[in-house]
This record gives C-alpha cells, sequence and structure tokens, in this order.
C-alpha cells in the first residue's frame, strides 16, 4: 500500500525518514527522558515496541495494558539494554511494566505502595544528586471510587519522605472535560491537596468519533520537567506521552539479546533428568492454567542447567524478519495516524485502519516464515 498520490512528495519524504519515530522528537532534548503508553497487549506488539526503541534516546518507558501473566518469561517481552520491572495481571487485561535503561541505577520501592493498584514505583538515585520517584499507574475505567483512597495513601507516603515524584499512566480520567465525573473531580482534588501539577495538554486518545485526555503525567516538582508532550504513534489507539526530566545525561546503554548456551548440552543426560521429575504434580490442580504453570517450572529447572540463558551483545538489527516493505508500511501509518489526528481527517483514519491492518497481517507472515526457513 503506497501514500495517497494527492499528497504528493511530501508523504514519500516523511516515509523515507528514519524509522525511530521516538528518536525525531526527543533525540535535542537533555535530560532523563521518560514516557508511558497503553499498548492494549505488549505480546502483540512486542516487535513494533523493540524496532521502536532501536537507538531510542528514552530512559523510562512505563508500558500499561500490558496484558500478560506469570507464564510470559521476561527475553519474551525484553528491550535490549533495559531492565524489565512488571506487574501483571492477566492475559485479558491490565498489567504495568517499567523498562528502565541499564545505565540508570533504580531500586523498587514497593515499601511505598499500598492495596491492590496496578502501580509500579522505582527510586532513582545518582551521585551527588537528590534521589526522586518514577512510577506508572494503570486505572481500570471500571474502578470503584475506592482505589482513590489506597492512591491517596501512596501519595502521602511519597510526601512524607519529601520526594520528588514523577507518575505516568492511563487514569481513565479525562480531565479535558468541563463537566468531570466522581472519579476525575476525586483526582483532581487529590492532585490539588498534594500539590501535583497535570502536564499533558492535548488528547491522548484520539479516535474519528472522540478525543479524550486520558494519559496523564503529575509531578510535585513541576519546575524539574523541561519538557512534556504528546506522540501519536499507530501502534496503539492510545499517544505516546513523554517528559524530559532535568538531569546530566547517563552513559548509552548496549544492546542485547539472551540466548541458550547448548555447548555443552548432551540430550541423553538431559532425558533422564527430565524423566526424574514429579511430574505427577502437574495434574493435582485443577485449573489449567496453573497445570501449565509447573509443568513450565519443572521443565525450565532443567534445561536452565543443562542449556543456561546466556547475554549476548548483539547488532541493532535483531528482527531480521521486519522487511524494508514492512517498515515503510509502519511509517506510512505513522503518517496517516498523526494526519487524522491533526485535521480530523475521515480519508487519514481510513488508510490508518487500513494500514494497520495490513502491518499486522505482514508481520505475522514474515516471523512465522522466517522461522519455518530456519527449521
Amino acid at each position: 500500500m503506497g501514500c495517497d498520490p494527492d499528497l504528493g512528495p511530501r508523504c514519500d519524504k516523511i516515509s523515507n525518514k528514519q524509522d525511530n519515530l521516538i528518536l525525531n522528537d526527543l533525540k535535542h532534548s537533555k535530560g532523563i527522558r521518560i514516557a508511558c503508553l497503553n499498548i492494549n497487549s505488549l505480546p502483540k506488539h512486542i516487535d513494533e515496541l523493540r524496532i521502536l526503541m532501536q537507538n531510542s534516546p528514552i530512559d523510562i518507558l512505563a508500558i500499561n495494558e500490558t496484558k500478560i501473566d506469570n507464564s510470559f518469561l521476561e527475553n519474551e517481552v525484553s528491550l535490549a539494554g533495559y531492565h524489565i520491572i512488571r506487574k501483571d495481571r492477566n492475559r485479558y487485561g491490565g498489567g504495568v511494566l517499567l523498562y528502565v535503561n541499564e545505565a540508570i541505577p533504580c531500586t523498587e520501592r514497593n515499601d511505598l505502595l499500598t492495596g491492590s493498584l496496578e502501580i509500579i514505583c522505582v527510586e532513582i538515585t545518582r551521585p551527588c544528586s537528590k534521589p526522586f520517584l518514577v512510577s506508572t499507574w494503570y486505572r481500570p475505567p471500571n474502578s470503584n471510587l475506592q482505589v482513590f483512597d489506597e492512591f491517596e495513601n501512596f501519595l502521602r507516603k511519597c510526601d512524607l519522605e519529601n520526594k520528588e515524584l514523577i507518575l505516568l499512566g492511563d487514569l481513565n480520567c479525562d480531565i479535558s472535560k468541563s463537566q468531570s465525573d466522581a472519579h476525575t473531580r476525586r483526582l483532581k482534588f487529590l492532585l490539588s491537596l498534594y500539590q501535583f501539577d497535570q502536564l499533558i495538554d492535548e488528547p491522548t486518545r484520539v479516535t474519528q468519533a472522540s478525543a479524550t485526555l486520558i494519559d496523564l503525567l503529575i509531578s510535585n516538582e513541576k519546575q524539574n520537567i523541561a519538557k512534556a508532550g504528546v506522540i501519536h504513534l499507530g501502534v496503539s489507539d492510545h499517544s505516546l506521552i513523554f517528559a524530559v526530566r532535568k538531569h546530566c545525561a547517563f552513559s548509552s546503554r548496549q544492546n542485547v539479546r539472551y540466548d541458550r548456551n547448548f555447548k555443552n548440552f548432551n540430550a541423553t543426560v538431559f532425558l533422564n533428568d527430565l524423566s526424574q521429575i514429579p511430574w505427577e504434580n502437574v495434574t493435582l490442580h485443577d485449573d489449567p492454567n496453573i497445570c501449565y504453570r509447573v509443568w513450565q517450572s519443572y521443565f525450565l529447572q532443567v534445561l536452565d542447567l543443562h542449556a543456561p540463558l546466556r547475554r549476548i551483545r548483539v547488532r541493532s538489527n535483531s528482527h531480521p524478519w521486519v522487511t524494508s516493505n514492512i517498515k515503510k508500511l509502519m511509517r506510512e501509518r505513522e503518517f496517516h495516524k498523526k494526519r487524522a489526528v491533526k485535521n480530523r481527517s475521515h480519508m487519514h483514519w481510513v488508510r490508518y485502519k487500513e494500514i494497520c491492518n495490513k502491518v499486522n497481517t505482514e508481520l505475522y507472515k514474515a516471523k512465522r516464515n522466517f522461522f519455518l526457513q530456519q527449521n
């Protein structure tokens, strides 16, 4: 699928830009780049996310609605050069995850969390600098008002420590509406009470029929945020929100991947060790998901002994099934999404949805064919 002929060479020029659109928007910003995206199923979009984040200047990326559970291994959703901190719900909804640049020293602050909120919080430390907190929270749209009591406990603990907090997430509170619902009013009250500012000022979920500002960025030290904004991406129906926190730059990360080392693998010994596992324990549970996790745990224990995971530095192109034609489709998708949002153009919305479907189809075919050829 090509560009609309009525757009002329302008679309071709955009389509030939560097693949990494985030880099184009943020590469000249100095500081710690923090971003958040509701991706609506991380496994479904992990290849596109990895391409998007290759050589990206983003230091901390929050993902909402990961839709994964503990059966997903870390290397299935990893990004080269980033640590992963995750809080899963299940495959049908929710879940949050933080990708943190390996060069950034951070500590999980689970002691600040209360209740059942889908929230992650880390403390960023740096020599000769005051530590600060970065957090992401996903609030499901069907949540009751009581979740804000738990959220207030979190804000209170941060306030008692006198810590700067930057929180990003899809809170499903449309603060752009002149008539706020009870949930949005409660959120605004808490932000006012604890002296937080909300720094996003344009819609973050735009469709052909609506525009809402539900992906929020709040901070209690507004003066430390050099820049904040929205980037409309085609990979999700939500836009990416970002902030640049004033700070000295961190050293660049290395691209790595994880693979198994079969150098000393002995199939006979491996099978013998597998036969010693009490597999009868797998059938003790009625839930097939639990049975699978028990089986997986036993199997990986043995596999890790005979073919341990190893960390390998790799070149930037670690997705050989993503062809230049697929990348061109992705660029065209981004172009039409941006034009649709900016101009409220029906034609661009139609083209955007068509290309979205084509990208998903072509990615599936290319990845499937690639691995079939490896066998």
